[in-house]
């Protein structure tokens, strides 16, 4: 449902058989405050229920988003932080600048490819995320 202002929905349906959409925030400022403690500038990020955005957030924007909450379903909460902060390090220590090991960070990647793909959330299997693991290598 979206609120009289627009800022705020809870969806089901379109981009997965009944699956639970997040609550979208929408205007909001914690995407800046949190990029304050992370090495990219971020525009939206979701922690489930919620999926928070500067503005108000475009359909590839919110597939992107999509997919990150499949990828929390699967890792839960602290698996989702862990394991995504721990391959963004790894990246790093792999050799790639901050902005690179963002983008070929397994979850990212799967979520950047796939962002345009309106059908990607009904045939995407469990875990395809792994499929991008040891993305980019340098050297």
């Amino acid at each position: 449902m979206q609120t009289e202002d627009g800022s705020a929905r809870d969806q089901r349906g379109a981009s997965g058989e009944g699956m639970l959409r997040p609550i979208y925030i929408q205007n909001s400022r914690l995407p800046g405050i949190l990029s304050l403690f992370t090495p990219v500038r971020l525009w939206s990020f979701t922690i489930p229920p919620f999926t928070f955005c500067e503005e108000t957030l475009d359909d590839a924007t919110i597939q992107h988003e999509m997919i990150h909450m499949r990828q929390w379903l699967e890792l839960g909460i602290v698996g989702f932080v862990l394991l995504y902060s721990g391959l963004w390090a790894l990246n790093v220590l792999r050799g790639m600048n901050k902005y690179e090991a963002y983008f070929y960070n397994p979850m990212e990647h799967e979520a950047c490819i796939h962002e345009s793909d309106a059908g990607y959330l009904v045939s995407r299997p469990a875990w395809a995320w792994l499929k991008y693991l040891g993305g980019k290598r340098n050297g």
